[in-house]
């Protein structure tokens, strides 16, 4: 998908499982080179394929399911239409400062910073506490990504 421009990066990793079970993979691996067998390193792939779509469809669950919730909180938070467009920005860039979010969003630097300020007093985002250029951190999903 990555190699046809559907998606932007590749996203579809099994290295994590194959270093869970590092030694089973040397050893089929081997058996293919020096016994011809395929079958077992075949299932024992597919296998770990399996395991790692699983988890990324378990990921994509919980990241829809963050964005619903703190969009609900936002929302109760920030009495306006436009704080989805501001989540759905957080959701593209979890690290942003005001003028970035506000290129982004299409709303004024000031809208942003006041939005951002009752945010940050809810903790649903923090950030590192400068005066000017402040970057912002949106937590919650950069959480469940690492």
């Amino acid at each position: 998908m990555y190699n046809k421009g559907v998606i932007d990066y590749p996203s579809f990793f099994i290295s994590d499982v194959l270093e869970r079970d590092k030694h089973k993979y040397y050893r089929y691996l081997n058996d293919t080179r020096y016994k011809g067998d395929w079958t077992q390193w075949i299932k024992f792939f597919l296998e770990c394929i399996s395991i790692q779509a699983k988890k990324n469809v378990r990921l994509i669950e919980e990241v829809n399911e963050l964005y619903e919730e703190d969009l609900e909180r936002a929302s109760s938070i920030v009495n306006s239409s436009n704080i989805r467009t501001v989540i759905d920005v957080m959701f593209q860039r979890p690290i942003f400062t005001a003028k970035t979010m506000s290129n982004l969003t299409g709303l004024s630097e000031g809208t942003i910073r006041r939005y951002l300020n009752k945010l940050e007093d809810q903790r649903i985002i923090f950030s590192d506490g400068r005066t000017r250029s402040k970057t912002y951190y949106y937590y919650n999903l950069l959480d469940k990504l690492r």
